[in-house]
């Protein structure tokens, strides 16, 4: 009796997937066990250019929808992109999930924030983090200083990304053509 692995590329249905996710699968396919390939995420995307590595066994858990690691969230935020069309679009645009977590050293997470709250054309940025392990999402809304917590476990905030969040609508407060007195404190809203 043969079986197919089931962490074998082949065995992931995507027939009723989108064109980026048929791609993924070709692409794993092609990759012996071991083997990875380079991403390049254009600036467009996450405000800021960088790549990183991704491996056949990463995108079969990104195509099933299992345990996610922050590769295969990036490549599943360039798919978002590229299916929404968020270049066009004005109303949302998506934050880098690397420099967002807790990982990420402080200065470099409210640079990158702050800088992007900025300059941003976008009313509300899509943030995946991290957290107790499992990802969550924050929506942040730099024109009122607002962001929204959604998470399947219904834990709230860490005071890490609290802070965060906090200190680059303050210096990007500061930075603005705006009055930094406009500024008082950061809206959290919990998501159910």
């Amino acid at each position: 009796m043969s079986s197919l692995d089931p962490n074998c590329p082949s065995s992931v249905d995507v027939s009723g997937m989108s064109r980026e996710f048929q791609l993924a699968k070709t692409i794993a396919i092609g990759l012996h066990a071991g083997e990875v390939i380079d991403v390049n995420v254009d600036a467009d995307i996450v405000g800021m250019q960088y790549g990183f590595q991704i491996c056949q066994e990463e995108i079969v858990r990104f195509l099933k929808m299992e345990s996610l690691d922050i590769c295969a969230v990036t490549l599943f935020c360039i798919c978002l992109y590229q299916q929404l069309d968020l270049k066009a679009n004005k109303m949302f645009g998506l934050l880098c999930p690397n420099m967002v977590q807790q990982k990420t050293d402080d200065n470099d997470k409210i640079a990158y924030l702050s800088s992007t709250f900025l300059r941003g054309t976008k009313k509300y940025y899509l943030a995946p983090y991290y957290e107790s392990c499992h990802w969550t999402l924050c929506v942040i809304c730099p024109s009122s200083y607002e962001a929204f917590w959604f998470d399947s476990i219904d834990s709230q905030p860490s005071q890490d990304i609290k802070q965060i969040i906090e200190v680059s609508f303050k210096q990007a407060a500061l930075k603005g053509r705006t009055s930094a007195n406009r500024y008082s404190t950061t809206k959290w809203v919990i998501c159910p």
